[in-house]
């Protein structure tokens, strides 16, 4: 991803009665292993526990300005998207910030813990 960025009359001098041109910077942006850019937002997707998603809690997540707490409410749905207001890319010309979007997802492993496999047949059994 690639932005240019002008500066005006701050070019190259072209002598005596000549006005300075404009500077053109071409900014290269790498990209993030866990965040993506999309205008002024951030966005990732985190993976969350089944059991955190249906009974709600709190997780720990990653910001461009670092750990965050993040209230999951009761009954997330996988795909439901949280924004954090202010925490994305700060405007260019303008005071403020994006947003940043997250995105929740359920962990799913197949490593689970004899007492898991049965509290989940459990479940399994009581419909949910």
């Amino acid at each position: 991803n690639e932005e240019a960025l002008r500066v005006g009359s701050e070019g190259e001098y072209p002598g005596a009665g000549g006005k300075a041109g404009d500077l053109i910077l071409h900014i290269r942006i790498k990209a993030h292993p866990v965040f993506s850019r999309e205008g002024n937002d951030i966005v990732s997707t985190i993976e969350a526990p089944y059991s955190l998603l249906m009974l709600g809690g709190h997780i720990v997540i990653e910001t461009v300005d670092g750990k965050e707490e993040l209230r999951i409410p009761v009954g997330t749905s996988s795909g439901t998207v949280f924004k954090l207001r202010g925490k994305g890319v700060p405007f260019l010309r303008s005071r403020g910030r994006g947003d940043h979007l997250v995105t929740i997802k359920p962990l799913v492993t197949s490593r689970l813990t004899r007492e898991q496999e049965e509290a989940l047949e459990h479940l399994r059994k009581s419909g949910l």
